[in-house]
């Protein structure tokens, strides 16, 4: 069961880059500069990639289900989703769903 914090600390999980955190260099995905490249399949599959690897690094308690990234030209954005039990439940598979954007 995971209450909202969690979920928050998920995508904070994602949306980190490397050398954020002080006194945790190699925590985060990096997928912000991911998000500077042309919209192609090729970095879909390599945000897809980058997400999975953090998550199963920094988050022990998450068992990946699945990951979905879709581009969206028109909006100039990712959608995605992203699909996990927790470890050592039964409970439901948990989805969490976040837009990635290019930040200035």
């Amino acid at each position: 069961w995971l209450d909202e914090t969690d979920r928050l600390g998920m995508k904070n999980l994602i949306n980190t880059n490397e050398g954020e955190r002080p006194f945790q260099p190699t925590l985060g995905s990096g997928i912000r500069a991911l998000l500077f490249e042309n919209m192609t399949p090729v970095i879909e599959t390599l945000l897809k990639d980058r997400i999975a690897e953090t998550i199963n690094v920094y988050e022990p308690r998450a068992q990946l289900t699945s990951i979905l990234v879709q581009g969206d030209i028109d909006k100039n954005e990712y959608l995605c989703t992203i699909s996990f039990r927790v470890v050592n439940t039964t409970a439901a598979p948990v989805t969490i769903t976040e837009y990635l954007q290019r930040l200035r």
